[in-house]
């Protein structure tokens, strides 16, 4: 089977009718080269933006000839081949039944995909009813398909695909590698450790296995799957496997990462042209900005760059000069910095209160309380979230009891408020409401998950709150709402407990929507989609892992899903010229800074300095503020991890994100609000 991994295709507008000739496709090569191929006609491109046709109808003076690849597909194992089954009733076999060796003739034979469902769903998919056997009494199956390889295909991507609702752990002869939604530790009893919606179980899934052909061996193999449920009393399950590899060979590089440019192409057969595609290059979305400002979540545009004037990146022995500091409560309310005013949301006993403060002396200019009843279903902290978004004259907040308003900046005052439990039927996470309001010219838009009445997303007028549109159905997570230049317009983009969608911001128009990994209230997404040129890479912990997602003329396909590259618990990874830099793992478990070569798919670096962090970057440079409070200076360099400095701050946990505006960098921490002069002339 050909796979075919399309880059986003712009449509040219053509002067003559539709043509019956087909447009060429980009096909994903080894290290993410792109390659043209065509059903029929000649394939003429440009790499300078042109139309490859001239005005007379003849290729242009400028045209390449690319020749189409061959892909080599080869099916190791088919989604149809029957596996051996067993509902485990003890533990007796825990530390063998996933072994080569192990004897699995007593189990049942079954024909996959093997499930049950009380609903239509599953029905029509499900060949191997589980239903007796595992509802209300078992919350995993396990399964073994034995297949021989007569040799070992000589390829460069091998991938395990998976329809799978909850999670599972994949072992290949023994060697544990691939799982999702699944702990380290394994037994009889385990079930998945969150749940898989729907529409995203019945697509496959593709899991591509990093150790490539090192698990394979000539002759027989065992593919052993403990297929996870998310609870004894589930509704529904569903799992099957297909193992395949692929080769790209021949052809003509068209478009290289390590150089990329602009680039146009169109078929040509028997006197007629087809539409003519184009793809640009990955770029940062980020645009140049006077450094005044850090007026919502992520920065000013949203990605947590900054590209204002130079900071210091050279620091005094104790660390970079302390301007003034301003006691604060509980809370991970990032600041944020417009007009020379700083403000930051915090707890304090019986209230949450947000505080507007001089951005260069710290003497408050005003501050708002809120009470409040609230307390974190975990345990784990009382305070603050959503950060707040500064718009103009205006400010617009959220609060984890679900309050949702707009002050003024001049003083304080009350604009509109809601009491979203009150006025939406919505259900928050266990942490309360996480996400940080997206202010678009007059519409704030925000995460309400009112599933019933299709309130999941709600755009209010920024003037006075009145609700201007709503759309989905889809539960809320701890994803903030973002911007994104996709198919070359500004799109909302809106991460839910089940999806990533795509709106027109002005209307609420739906464009695309793309199933996330299963999430729960108690473990929901926190980092926000990373946007890369036609690309998004979704990461999290909870089974999650890097998903990398393109949109495709307007449709979102999985690339591939990686569980081991960065899986972050709570912070957005940066992407920076082909690498991703990030913090893999929770945050209580001993995660790890991580570079990653996207085009490679491999840990290029890793450095474990004793807790995670939130990253900014700034040019070459990262920023990183630990949980532990301590702020350093890393470089953004994929040949080692170099610390520049580091100071320490604030005290642990600090998981808010410091705000950068005219050389001072704002940093909140559990009992302190910190300005640092990072002036480079200071």
């Amino acid at each position: 089977m050909k796979r075919l991994i399309c880059l986003n295709l712009i449509s040219l507008t053509l002067a003559s009718t539709c043509p019956s000739v087909e447009p060429p496709i980009f096909i994903l090569g080894q290290n993410d080269k792109r390659f043209l191929s065509a059903n029929e006609g000649t394939i003429y491109f440009t790499s300078d933006g042109s139309d490859p046709r001239a005005e007379s109808g003849q290729p242009s003076a400028k045209v390449k000839i690319a020749e189409s690849p061959t892909i080599h597909s080869t099916t190791l194992l088919a989604e149809s081949a029957s596996c051996r089954a067993q509902v485990p009733e003890s533990g007796a076999d825990d530390e063998t039944w996933h072994q080569s060796s192990f004897d699995d003739s007593a189990w049942t034979q079954a024909t996959p995909p093997i499930g049950y469902d009380d609903e239509d769903t599953y029905i029509p998919l499900i060949k191997h009813d589980v239903k007796a056997a595992m509802r209300g009494k078992r919350g995993s199956i396990r399964l073994r398909w034995e297949f021989d390889l007569e040799q070992i295909p000589d390829a460069n991507e091998w991938y395990l695909d998976v329809q799978c609702d909850d999670g599972f752990v994949a072992f290949l002869n023994g060697q544990r590698m691939a799982s999702m939604n699944a702990p380290e530790s394994l037994s009889w009893r385990t079930e998945a450790e969150d749940k898989v919606n729907d529409s995203g179980a019945v697509e496959f899934r593709a899991m591509r296995l990093s150790e490539g052909a090192k698990g394979f061996a000539k002759g027989r193999n065992v593919l052993a799957v403990q297929a996870l449920n998310d609870g004894l009393t589930s509704s529904d399950f569903l799992f099957a496997a297909k193992l395949r590899a692929r080769k790209v060979t021949g052809g003509t590089v068209v478009w290289d990462p390590a150089k990329p440019t602009s680039l146009v192409a169109r078929a040509y057969h028997d006197g007629e042209w087809s539409e003519a595609i184009r793809v640009q290059p990955p770029r940062h979305l980020a645009e140049p900005h006077d450094g005044k400002s850090w007026a919502q979540f992520l920065g000013p545009n949203g990605n947590a760059g900054y590209s204002g004037p130079p900071i210091a990146t050279e620091w005094p022995d104790d660390g970079p000069r302390v301007a003034w500091k301003h006691d604060v409560g509980a809370g991970h309310a990032s600041p944020v910095v417009a007009d020379g005013k700083v403000l930051v949301i915090h707890r304090d006993g019986r209230n949450f209160v947000i505080d507007c403060l001089d951005a260069t002396t710290g003497n408050p200019l005003w501050s708002k309380p809120y009470p409040t009843d609230f307390r974190d279903k975990t345990g784990y902290d009382h305070g603050s979230r959503g950060t707040p978004t500064i718009a103009g004259d205006r400010v617009v907040f959220s609060l984890p009891d679900g309050v949702l308003g707009c002050l003024s900046m001049a003083d304080g005052t009350e604009l509109w408020k809601y009491q979203l439990f009150e006025t939406f039927e919505t259900r928050a996470t266990w942490h309360g409401f996480l996400t940080s309001p997206l202010v678009v010219e007059d519409k704030v838009i925000y995460n309400v998950g009112d599933g019933n009445n299709r309130s999941g997303v709600v755009a209010f007028a920024l003037k006075d709150g009145k609700p201007q549109w709503t759309a989905s159905r889809d539960e809320a997570c701890g994803v903030s709402p973002m911007l994104a230049h996709l198919d070359g317009d500004v799109r909302a983009l809106v991460t839910t407990r089940t999806h990533i969608r795509c709106f027109n911001p002005a209307s609420g128009e739906e464009l695309w929507a793309f199933p996330t990994p299963g999430q729960s209230s108690g473990n929901p997404l926190a980092a926000n989609p990373v946007v890369y040129g036609d690309e998004i890479l979704l990461s999290g912990w909870y089974g999650i892992g890097l998903n990398r997602v393109r949109i495709t003329n307007g449709t979102p396909s999985l690339v591939w899903n990686l569980e081991n590259l960065i899986s972050s618990h709570y912070a957005t990874p940066i992407c920076h010229n082909g690498y991703l830099y990030g913090y893999h793992g929770h945050a209580l478990k001993g995660p790890t800074l991580r570079c990653v070569k996207l085009a490679t798919r491999e840990v290029v670096w890793e450095e474990d300095h004793g807790g995670a962090g939130t990253l900014i970057r700034m040019g070459d440079d990262l920023l990183i503020m630990s949980d532990q409070g301590e702020i350093m200076l890393v470089a953004a360099n994929p040949d080692k991890c170099t610390i520049k400095h580091r100071a320490q701050i604030t005290r642990r946990a600090t998981r808010n994100y410091p705000a950068i505006a005219n050389g001072y960098v704002y940093v909140k921490g559990p009992r302190k609000l910190v300005c640092l002069d990072l002036r480079a002339n200071g």
